[in-house]
């Protein structure tokens, strides 16, 4: 009877293979293998990465199921069927996720990339974990810095997985062509007419030449060719397929050519969400916030090119429009709702573990968690024990050598693990003055600063365009508005937005200069009081988004490129009114060249292990008490400009005594800081003057 059974078994499974690839194409190899090895990959990341969860059974069940039901060809079956249940394997990972935080199961060691994936969803799939401390893998991680070859290559090949596996599938509709007979391409073309043909042309020159050779104009130009023909981007890499290459999509969103395009074809969702949400943030700055506009941006960047794409299909069936549109909006709400997930994975473990787990640190990134370390005894509350464990956010840097653990009520542990130990009392003294070099020769500042990693006052030193023809030598000093007049339309800038409440509030947005401008002429003529209004602030806008008249006038300093090995991986504009150039305690993953090119400001500094303790005092309440931890080498964050941003000016500024070892530097107009990697630093304006700073960091 078994035998019979497992007999009809098998001959069922040899129906669906056979009937599976009869269904699917030939490619010159003529096999199915490809496919079901690299939708196994995903499969096996979503199973990996929830190793430890009790719901893996289940989880495993689901997954193939739906991994059977994806190598089905039916186009019908494929978009609402694969999608709903790539959701469900979704909603029960993270469901999964949050049942391993109600049981207080901590993360692995995060050591290895396999422990972090561990406890992430799509940590093999995207390079994203759902843990509080995630590693970065993006452009703009100092850490990994890839160059454009590597980018290209890693982009190109992931560009022809996904084509590949859609048109093995039988399942790809790309801008009008049909690929029932993948074997035969180039017999296709003939079908296409000339604008057609010159359309994706463009889409290729666009999407694989242009962004790595920087060409401004030649992008923007192929952008409106593209839009003149109706191009629905989402037609490349694959339209047809299940939630699992929304990650894909969500991937090319972020760092390839579709933000470009997708910008471009939703010039109705970039008008909302740029002008007019942006003015509801203005006015009631509670109850909207810049991460609503960017979620409100995907969405509308999807539904217009679904929209798009359905115009401009001639192959697309009719019954096809309404999952086409469905799809479009559900790889969006899956981008909301993963952002909404990771965000509140954060606060269901502070708030579940309170006052539960401890920390101990023996060297690098070898992390041990027990449990019952916060005894009543050892705290005075229960709020106070849950500060010690809240989590830092420094990801980028770390102490090199061992710690060594004198006992368990002291734990000397630098703030980038997830979580902290007990605090540790520094010792202070008063301030002193930076060590000063004017005008430093090149082999001078090697020697001196940049090769034994120690901070320097550099006086007289730089002598940049910006000093004249951006500033106004009025008194006090402002900036010349004429001057960036010509740009105050096209150039959009980072701003803070600070409300002096109470309660302080705080956000970061892109908007127009000319919005910037606008602000500055209504403070200097005292139509426009600091209390009717937020406080604005360039900060850190990156200098390569500038135009290149304004770029000539702050030249990259010969200290910054010949003193290392000429690697620049940063370089950022700082800008505002006085009172409002602010930035708290932190330090950076790479040496830091800060010139002052306007106003004064002065710069406190600290060396790594004094502001690792001054910073957990502050964590710990030992100091001050606090009510949310900040971040660390991400110094403009929500947290970090807001309480507890206060709370480290108490100390770094308005204390009567100073940490050990710490120095200040008061820097004018022409002179510059150098700060080296690991020191921790907090800067604040002097004066009346206008403030604008640059600063660059190399190795």
């Amino acid at each position: 009877m078994s035998s019979s059974i497992l007999s009809t078994g098998v001959e069922h499974l040899q129906a669906l293979a056979a009937d599976v690839s009869a269904r699917v194409p030939a490619l010159p190899f003529d096999n199915i293998y490809l496919l079901i090895i690299t939708k196994l990959v995903f499969w096996y990341g979503l199973v990996f990465t929830s190793a430890k969860s009790p719901l893996r059974p289940y989880l495993v069940a689901i997954i193939a199921v739906t991994g059977l039901a994806s190598l089905r060809s039916s186009r019908v079956f494929w978009i609402p069927g694969a999608v709903a249940c790539d959701w469900i394997v979704g909603v029960i990972i993270h469901a999964s996720n949050f049942l391993l935080i109600a049981r207080r199961v901590p993360p692995p060691e995060a050591k290895t990339f396999s422990s972090k994936a561990l406890w992430g969803l799509n940590g093999i799939v995207a390079g994203r974990w759902n843990v509080p401390n995630p590693p970065k893998f993006s452009d703009n991680d100092p850490n990994y810095v890839p160059t454009r070859t590597r980018l290209f290559l890693w982009r190109f090949v992931d560009f022809a997985i996904c084509f590949t596996i859609a048109a093995k599938l039988e399942k790809t509709h790309i801008q009008g062509f049909s690929y029932s007979d993948p074997g035969g391409f180039f017999s296709r073309l003939k079908e296409v007419t000339g604008h057609e043909l010159l359309l994706r042309l463009f889409l290729m020159v666009k999407g694989f030449v242009i962004p790595y050779l920087g060409l401004r104009a030649c992008h923007c130009f192929s952008t409106c060719i593209a839009l003149l023909f109706g191009s629905p981007p989402e037609a490349w890499p694959p339209l047809y397929g299940s939630i699992s290459e929304a990650y894909t999509v969500r991937r090319y969103y972020s760092h390839f050519w579709h933000h470009a395009m997708r910008r471009a074809l939703t010039a109705h969702g970039s008008l909302l969400t740029y002008y007019v949400i942006w003015a509801v943030t203005l006015s009631r700055p509670k109850s909207l916030r810049f991460p609503a506009a960017r979620y409100l941006t995907t969405i509308f960047t999807f539904l217009a090119s679904a929209a798009m794409h359905v115009a401009t299909c001639p192959g697309l069936e009719f019954h096809m429009i309404k999952p086409e549109l469905w799809l479009h909006l559900g790889t969006a709400a899956a981008i909301v709702f993963e952002d909404l997930v990771i965000k509140s994975y954060q606060q269901a473990w502070r708030w579940v573990n309170r006052g539960s787990l401890k920390l101990k640190r023996a060297t690098q990134y070898t992390e041990a968690i027990e449990t019952g370390a916060c005894t009543t005894g050892s705290t005075k509350n229960k709020t106070a024990a849950s500060r010690r464990h809240k989590r830092a956010r420094s990801d980028v840097i770390s102490e090199k050598s061992p710690v060594e653990i004198v006992d368990d009520s002291k734990v000397s542990a630098p703030p980038s693990m997830l979580w902290r130990g007990f605090g540790y009392r520094s010792t202070y003294t008063r301030w002193q003055s930076l060590e000063r070099l004017e005008n430093p020769s090149l082999i001078d500042f090697q020697q001196k600063a940049f090769l034994p990693l120690k901070p320097y006052h550099l006086t007289s030193s730089f002598d940049l365009p910006a000093f004249t023809r951006w500033i106004n030598k009025t008194v006090p000093a402002t900036l010349d508005a004429v001057y960036f007049q010509p740009f105050q339309d096209e150039l959009y800038l980072p701003l803070e937005l600070t409300l002096n409440g109470p309660p302080i509030s705080f956000t970061r947005t892109k908007a127009p200069l000319s919005i910037f401008l606008n602000y500055l002429e209504h403070i200097n003529s005292n139509t426009l009081t600091r209390s009717s209004m937020p406080s604005m602030y360039i900060a850190q806008a990156p200098l390569h988004l500038l135009p290149s008249e304004l770029r000539k006038d702050i030249p990259t300093p010969e200290l910054v490129l010949k003193a290392g090995k000429g690697d620049i991986y940063d370089s950022s504009l700082w800008a505002g009114p006085p009172d409002a150039a602010r930035t708290p305690l932190h330090r950076d993953p790479n040496p830091n060249i800060l010139v002052q090119v306007a106003g004064t400001k002065a710069v406190r500094v600290l060396p790594p292990q004094v502001g690792v303790h001054v910073y957990r005092d502050i964590q710990d309440g030992s100091i001050t008490n606090t009510t949310t931890a900040g971040p660390i080498g991400t110094m403009r964050g929500e947290d970090m400009m807001g309480q507890e941003g206060r709370q480290l000016d108490q100390v770094i500024w308005e204390g009567l005594e100073a940490p050990q070892d710490a120095r200040e530097a008061i820097l004018q107009p022409g002179d510059g800081i150098f700060i080296p990697n690991g020191w921790w630093h907090s800067i604040r304006s002097i004066g009346n003057d206008f403030n604008i700073s640059i600063n660059w960091w190399f190795r």
